[in-house]
Parts: C-alpha cells; sequence; structure tokens
C-alpha cells in the first residue's frame, strides 16, 4: 500500500475511484489502491504520515476528501476528542 501513496505524492495519475461499504473513498494509483484522504495530506506534506499521524474530516463524511474538510492529527490529540 505504501507503494501507491509513494506513487501519488510523486504525482502519478489516480487511475480509477471507489466508494468503500465504510463510507470511504479509495482511489487506485499505478494498479495498487489507498485511501484517498491520506492520500491528499501525504501529498501536500510531500512524505508519508507517521505512524502517530492521523487524517480526520471535519464534517464527519468519509467520502467528502475536499482538502479544506480534511485535517491532520496526532493519535493522542484524536483519542482527546472522543
Amino acid at each position: 500500500m505504501w507503494y501507491a501513496y509513494d506513487q501519488f505524492i510523486a504525482g502519478a495519475p489516480v487511475q480509477d475511484r471507489k466508494l468503500r461499504s465504510d463510507g470511504y473513498v479509495d482511489i487506485k494509483v499505478d494498479g495498487v489502491w489507498c485511501l484517498e484522504h491520506r492520500a491528499i495530506i501525504m501529498k501536500e506534506l510531500g512524505r508519508r504520515l507517521t505512524r502517530s499521524e492521523l487524517v480526520k474530516h471535519i464534517d464527519g463524511d468519509n467520502a467528502n476528501n475536499a482538502r479544506a474538510n480534511l485535517v491532520m492529527k496526532t493519535r493522542a490529540e484524536a483519542a482527546k476528542e472522543t
């Protein structure tokens, strides 16, 4: 899976897009599927997320991957919200 994120960060085009049953959107990059919301943030950062970083949807809609609706948080920050 990291391969697809690395390729997306490097500028590879999205080949396909699908809505999963859990409400998240997967994108296909260079033949490999990955989560769109994570890929968007990684591309902006120019790096992979660390194990302690999460991407949250501000409005709670897991299919709304508009950049303005995504925020990166640490796992500790996210845990304080629940």
